[in-house]
């Protein structure tokens, strides 16, 4: 897919993204303080608040370091969880927690160009998105990305 987004330069401050599946020819548009949208239509994160229930995606990063931690990872979210997926795309995976299809999204080591426009589509949706410095590449950030029902932080 291909993913853009705009954030001030002083603030870094997400303005607007866009998502776009061209295998799908789905395209999710969002801008801050409004709601996110996925061909025109208005969009939100699931009301799933149960681990049982949820459907989610764990990311595998190329180093070493980030697999060993994501394996250890997923062995723990994917016990507790109804379906795990995995997608191949940072971006994608958020626009499809944006949009209901996915409930949460975990990887060690992103870049930002990744995952800014998922971001802004998920917080305007009604979710929330965790980053912190990834602890195996400078540079690079850990992520949790989920509906904001889930309680998937007990199990990062």
């Amino acid at each position: 897919c291909v993913s853009i987004a705009a954030r001030k330069r002083e603030s870094k401050e997400l303005l607007i993204g866009v998502i776009f599946d061209p295998m799908q020819n789905e395209t999710w548009t969002v801008v801050r303080g409004e709601k996110p949208m996925l061909n025109g239509k208005t969009i939100a994160v699931s009301n799933r608040a149960e681990m049982a229930e949820a459907v989610v995606t764990v990311g595998f990063s190329k180093s070493k370091e980030a697999l060993d931690l994501g394996f250890d990872r997923y062995k723990r979210i994917a016990y507790e969880v109804r379906k795990t997926r995995m997608l191949g795309s940072a971006a994608l995976a958020m626009a499809y927690i944006a949009t209901g299809r996915l409930d949460a999204y975990v990887e060690e080591q992103i870049s930002l160009w990744d995952i800014a426009a998922g971001q802004l589509m998920i917080e305007m949706g009604g979710g929330k998105v965790m980053l912190k410095p990834s602890t195996t590449k400078p540079g690079t950030m850990f992520i949790c990305a989920w509906n904001g029902k889930l309680p998937i932080e007990e199990y990062l």
